[in-house]
């Protein structure tokens, strides 16, 4: 049987599973590592060997082929090309310009026929999203998926849109769109969300911690995670107003706190009729979104 290798690459974790001819999820696991994406680029490419190799130990028939290797990685990234442009940001600084297949194929020759295929990871968890789905050709969807950045995409039918028309932007990226006084990106991210809870706890934590301590009904947390949400709301209130999707989907670990930071918008969307689902396994959307490239 055929089986696909795929990756959720991320600045400190990687996140892997194998996928059957089916697009299934091999025995429904996604496994973690470290990225080791500060190293030199032998560690680095050494560590994408390892994991594949550990995947493969995985898989109960002896008969498997690995017919593919899908990465969804973080831009700047030439993805026709599979070339990594991340430079500057402490991470995959040593594989700047390098095309990963070529790289990977020469330390593990078993690889030198397979097709690797690369996306965007937030295109790879849109296609995920929307494959799982039934959607007709004319269902349109934003799709925001909140960490390190604002990574986003706009899907209508099941296709990632990638030129500016409906109101979206080019390769419907907003991140670095002009919001307060500086872009969406410092305010629609984790740091976006620390900084709220230094201004109103006075004291540094992330929205993990943030959360606990909304939980236990502290004022404070919760005025932090309702601030955060007007900024969710007057930075996206644009595309969803031009964009006019009829559904927004919310990815990460950020939507466990969506009760906290939510309602607002979700009273702004359903004015709009606009449906907001919460999808908390955004590596798995991933991983089966990157099925589709083959």
């Amino acid at each position: 049987m055929k089986y696909y290798v795929m990756f959720d690459v991320g600045g400190t974790q990687i996140k892997a599973g194998i996928l059957n001819e089916k697009g299934e999820l091999y025995k429904n696991e996604i496994y973690s590592y470290p990225s080791r994406a500060t190293e030199p680029k032998e560690i680095i490419f050494s560590n994408f060997k390892e994991i594949i190799i550990e995947l493969e130990k995985t898989i109960e028939d002896e008969a498997y082929v690995i017919s593919g290797i899908g990465m969804a990685f973080p831009g700047p990234f030439d993805y026709e090309k599979g070339i990594s442009k991340i430079r500057g940001l402490d991470k995959y600084d040593a594989i700047y310009n390098l095309r990963i297949e070529d790289e990977i194929c020469s330390i593990y020759p078993k690889l030198k026929n397979c097709p690797f295929r690369f996306l965007h990871d937030v295109e790879g968890f849109a296609l995920g999203i929307c494959n799982g789905l039934s959607l007709s050709s004319e269902v349109k969807l934003m799709h925001l998926c909140i960490g390190t950045g604002a990574g986003s995409a706009f899907t209508r039918g099941k296709k990632v849109l990638k030129q500016a028309e409906y109101g979206m932007p080019q390769n419907g990226w907003i991140y670095d769109a002009p919001f307060k006084d500086g872009r969406i990106d410092d305010y629609i991210s984790v740091r976006g969300l620390e900084a709220l809870a230094v201004q109103h706890c006075k004291k540094s934590m992330d929205g993990a911690e943030l959360f606990l301590l909304a939980e236990s009904n502290n004022e404070a947390a919760k005025e932090a995670f309702l601030e955060f949400g007007k900024n969710i709301e007057d930075a996206i209130r644009e595309y969803l107003i031009k964009f006019q999707p009829d559904g927004l989907i919310f990815a990460g670990q950020i939507s466990k706190s969506f009760s906290y930071f939510g309602k607002a918008l979700e009273e702004y969307c359903r004015k709009l009729n606009i449906k907001i689902y919460l999808e908390v396994n955004t590596s798995k959307k991933i991983i089966e979104g990157l099925y589709t490239a083959f």
